[in-house]
């Protein structure tokens, strides 16, 4: 509850500046393709359904939909969200807010009180789930409980690969510590950011970097100080939620996978039982070594020798490891049936960029290097 509360007030203040989870026009996290890497395309359809997004913030997901003409489809659409930024959402709406539209300021673990079970149609977590406290199958089940008998679980969360080691021990030590020494931190890793991973530094030291530490993909020197502010303050902030954890996690409450979408890490949840390998087709790792080409960036070999470093800990060792660049020149003979792991750097290039580049050449395999770890 203590952490709950402080977490609200946190996000209360935070959500009143500028910042990656703001809604910005020209953001990248508002923009088309990105928001279809995530699974929202305007083939999105929730007409005669009941939405609810939980933990809205202040209106990343939410003003997009309606921006794309989804959230109106729909019969109602919740807004669920504790802290301020509430406000912020309705102030982004510019006094244009649809009738279909309810805002909820609560929390999960009151919205039982405002929302009845197996009433929700279409239930989406989006980029909540890393701070809600409380374990992960538990939340799942929280979840279920208002769904319809055929609603879907949609989820949105960050998961990039690496055990960031060094940073949850740093962000551990300083939970207890006033805000002043977390900003002072958040600074010094903003700092250290821009230092290892600059061109010059040798690639087994930024590839160190990479896996001990939490990067930020935010645009700009003060966005990036305020992701690492919003990372350290936070409790919890479960990023370290793997593939794997997730659909145990689901499968334990009869939830299992029916979609996944070009982004670590944002799938879709049913209800009932299934087999992930074999109902989406992802390779065992026994295939990934039969008959894989690993495709990375050139530009960033530390974070390619990084990727195949945790990749061979697991026992996979694609059989070529090829270049993005090659590919797109025609300078190799890899065939279009191939079963193709991206390792690409994120910093680099968006996901969605790769996976729309691949597509266009003719590979249909096409997985991210996160789903095997």
């Amino acid at each position: 509850m203590q952490k709950t509360i402080l977490q609200r007030g946190f996000y209360s203040r935070y959500f009143t500046r500028r910042s990656f989870l703001s809604f910005e026009k020209n953001d990248i996290f508002t923009n088309g393709r990105y928001l279809g890497s995530i699974g929202f395309t305007t083939d999105t359809d929730f007409t005669g359904k009941t939405v609810l997004e939980l933990g809205a913030g202040c209106g990343r997901l939410t003003i997009p939909l309606y921006k794309m003409k989804i959230l109106q489809k729909a019969k109602r659409y919740i807004v669920v969200e504790p802290s301020r930024g509430i406000e912020q959402i309705k102030h982004n709406f510019t006094n244009n807010i649809p009738g279909n539209i309810v805002f909820l300021q609560c929390d999960l673990e009151y919205l039982h009180k405002y929302v009845p079970y197996k009433t929700i149609d279409y239930f989406i977590a989006s980029g909540v789930i890393p701070h809600i406290d409380m374990p992960l199958a538990e939340m799942m089940g929280e979840f279920k409980k208002f769904l319809t008998d055929d609603g879907l679980l949609h989820v949105v969360s960050s998961f990039h690969g690496f055990s960031k080691a060094i940073f949850r021990n740093l962000k551990n030590r300083l939970q207890g510590s006033s805000p002043f020494f977390k900003r002072c931190a958040a600074l010094l890793q903003t700092m250290a950011q821009y230092f290892f991973l600059q061109p010059i530094m040798p690639s087994r030291i930024q590839g160190w970097y990479l896996r001990n530490f939490v990067i930020a993909a935010s645009m700009g020197f003060i966005q990036k100080y305020r992701f690492f502010v919003e990372v350290l303050s936070v409790l919890p902030c479960n990023t370290w939620y793997s593939y794997k954890v997730y659909i145990k996690s689901a499968a334990q409450n009869d939830l299992f996978l029916t979609k996944w979408f070009h982004h670590s890490l944002a799938v879709l949840f049913g209800q009932g039982e299934c087999n992930f390998n074999s109902l989406l087709k992802i390779p065992t790792p026994a295939e990934l070594n039969r008959k894989s080409v690993f495709i990375y960036n050139k530009k960033s070999l530390y974070f390619s020798d990084a990727v195949w470093c945790e990749l061979e800990l697991r026992g996979i060792e694609p059989t070529s490891r090829v270049t993005l660049e090659s590919i797109i020149k025609d300078e190799t003979n890899i065939k279009r049936d191939s079963i193709v792991l991206l390792g690409y750097n994120y910093l680099d290039m968006p996901y969605y960029e790769c996976y729309k580049m691949l597509i266009n050449l003719g590979y249909k395999k096409i997985f991210h290097f996160q789903m095997f770890l």
